[in-house]
């Protein structure tokens, strides 16, 4: 299983420093998969993390995951990155931002 595989499957909050790690990682493939797995993590703790790949990531993949992720996150902390993202030069992106925000930061159904 690849790296980007194994971080898919990780999203306690203990492995949130792991994960904010992966966020840095060269592959753009393994990036995307960190914050889906920061999705998944309990508590504020993501949210600084996915807060600056949002506003910095070089791929605009990532930072579309990150618009996301930070939308199903409950925090208010969430609200200003997503914000200033939705003037992202990537459509892709302020699209992601703009549903994210339209959630209001709710998170799925199906999530804790």
């Amino acid at each position: 299983m690849g790296k980007d595989r194994a971080l898919g499957k990780v999203g306690e909050a203990e492995s949130a420093m792991a994960l904010s790690m992966a966020l840095m990682d060269q592959d753009p493939s393994v990036r995307v998969q960190a914050a889906r797995a920061l999705e998944r993590v309990e508590g504020d703790q993501a949210t600084p993390a996915l807060s600056g790949v949002l506003m910095g990531d070089s791929d605009p993949r990532v930072r579309r995951e990150a618009a996301r992720a930070l939308g199903a996150v409950r925090s208010q902390e969430a609200r200003w990155p997503l914000e200033a993202a939705a003037l992202d030069a990537d459509q892709s992106v302020r699209r992601a931002t703009a549903s994210a925000l339209a959630r209001g930061g709710k998170r799925r159904a199906n999530s804790p």
